[in-house]
């Protein structure tokens, strides 16, 4: 028997999964605790995808021109001292790209580690939408 088929017998597509995509409270699309989050929980790691780095000037400038490419930067991307982190690919982001800023009385109940791990600040209960300070780990506060 492969490696392959003992892991996928030991490990179901939905192990170690918190949270779907759903009608977020604050801003259109935001990440929803599909079960209860006991706080510290790495929430999203099993997602291997990782981030993709590029110099700031190489996406401005290969952007320049180009409003709705722009706009997957400024939404959906990290700045961190001069470089743009990015999804792999824009058509593989993960639930995590999602996560919202806290706005209108809410309060972030997520944190982000500087490796880009997203943790429980506290327990979060199923059901709960998931917000995180983005300036905490992103220095391009200012397209939210």
């Amino acid at each position: 028997m492969s490696y392959y088929v003992l892991y996928m017998e030991s490990h179901l597509p939905h192990d170690e999964v918190y949270t779907r995509l759903g009608i977020s409270k604050i801003h259109g699309i935001g990440v929803i605790a599909i079960r209860d989050i006991p706080k510290g929980t790495n929430i999203f790691a099993n997602d291997q995808l990782g981030m993709s780095w590029f110099e700031q000037k190489t996406i401005d400038d290969a952007v320049a021109d180009k409003p709705e490419m722009r706009k997957y930067y400024n939404d959906f991307c990290v700045l961190k001292d001069g470089k743009y982190g990015c999804p792999v690919n824009f058509n593989s982001m993960s639930v995590g790209w999602y996560i919202n800023e806290p706005s209108n009385g809410f309060e972030s109940n997520v944190f982000a580690t500087p490796e880009y791990d997203f943790l429980a600040l506290r327990d979060i209960q199923s059901g709960e939408e998931l917000f995180v300070q983005y300036s905490t780990f992103s220095d391009h506060i200012d397209r939210y």
